[in-house]
């Protein structure tokens, strides 16, 4: 899913001007038919060792100086993720906003297959969902 070919992948430090990088490329995204998704960030998921910068980095300070500003403030909700160590950080849109994952079927094995097993155990059934597999 993550990867350079996909242009998804930014190698920039968290800052204002990783975040911007990434910001742009997720504006940038495609559907599957090539159309622009009109992706805006709204979440800063970022690893156990980056949550006090990323806490800076997001907060709503009012700067004295215009160059000063800071665009990301109170523009992102921070998820501080065990699962991403170090270093590791990601931006990542509103999923209620568009479809982040295609779900596709191969053609003459449409939709997923159900099967009914009789559960001696619980004295009842058990399902199993299986892509189309023959």
């Amino acid at each position: 899913m993550f990867h350079a070919s996909r242009g998804n992948l930014i190698p920039d430090a968290l800052s204002k001007h990783g975040l911007a990088k990434a910001r742009a490329a997720l504006r940038k995204v495609t559907d599957i038919d090539g159309e622009p998704m009109g992706l805006t960030p709204k979440y800063l998921v970022v690893s156990e060792e980056l949550e006090m910068a990323a806490q800076q980095l997001i907060s709503p300070i009012t700067a004295a100086v215009t160059g000063e500003v800071n665009p990301f403030a109170a523009q992102l909700t921070l998820i501080v993720d065990p699962v991403f160590q170090g270093t590791e950080w990601m931006l990542a849109a509103d999923p209620d906003y568009g479809d982040a994952i295609e779900l596709a079927d191969l053609r003459g094995h449409e939709g997923v297959r159900i099967e009914e097993i009789p559960n001696h155990l619980i004295d009842g059934l058990s399902y199993r969902g299986s892509g189309c597999g023959r």
